[in-house]
């Protein structure tokens, strides 16, 4: 069965329609036109050119549909899942390539600027975002940006050191100046090797 993804993140399923029809919360459901695989398997079946003039193309007009076709094409035929890769995982990836191309509507995608990625973290950050929600729309973007280079439209790797949660490194450092404090006010740092006196 094939679902929908709808606006606030939900699945439905889609069924062949003769005409789209609109809920309160969804987008359009349009006619069944073959599943995601068969989808991404046209996109395969073009030459390398016409699939890397396709993918500039739709970069250069900030594409949302496009692009996420190519994305999903990757996903399903280049990703560690490939096929199994679930729905749901779908929907959230297309989220994060929609929120990606939101944020970047004046960049220039096939090569973004040294800063791009670091002021859309802070940009989800400030908006209030979960840590796990950016770590989705990164992964998104960098799926988008995987299947941007297999096509040869692009070669930059924009989002490679960009992580919403460095307090986990931060974690373990003040662990230690934690238990050194400790340590030097029980008077036992001479006990403790590791600490530099």
């Amino acid at each position: 069965m094939l679902l929908h993804c709808t606006e606030g993140g939900g699945l439905l399923p889609i069924e062949p329609l003769e005409r789209p029809i609109m809920t309160d919360n969804t987008t359009a459901l349009v006619p069944y036109q073959g599943d995601g695989l068969d989808q991404a398997t046209s996109w395969a079946h073009l030459t390398d050119e016409d699939r890397r003039r396709q993918a500039v193309a739709a970069a250069h007009t900030h594409d949302a549909d496009a692009l996420w076709r190519l994305t999903e094409n990757w996903l399903l035929l280049n990703s560690r899942k490939k096929a199994t890769i679930s729905a749901y995982t779908l929907c959230n990836y297309r989220r994060g390539v929609h929120a990606l191309l939101a944020a970047w509507r004046e960049e220039n995608l096939l090569h973004p600027g040294r800063m791009a990625a670091s002021v859309w973290l802070s940009q989800m950050t400030g908006a209030g975002l979960k840590p796990a929600t950016m770590q989705v729309h990164l992964a998104a973007a960098r799926a988008l940006y995987a299947a941007l280079r297999t096509t040869g439209a692009t070669s930059v790797i924009p989002l490679g050191g960009v992580s919403p949660n460095p307090r986990k490194f931060r974690h373990a450092k003040s662990s230690l100046v934690t238990i050194t404090c400790s340590l030097q006010c029980a008077g036992d740092l001479a006990n403790f090797p590791y600490v530099s006196r």
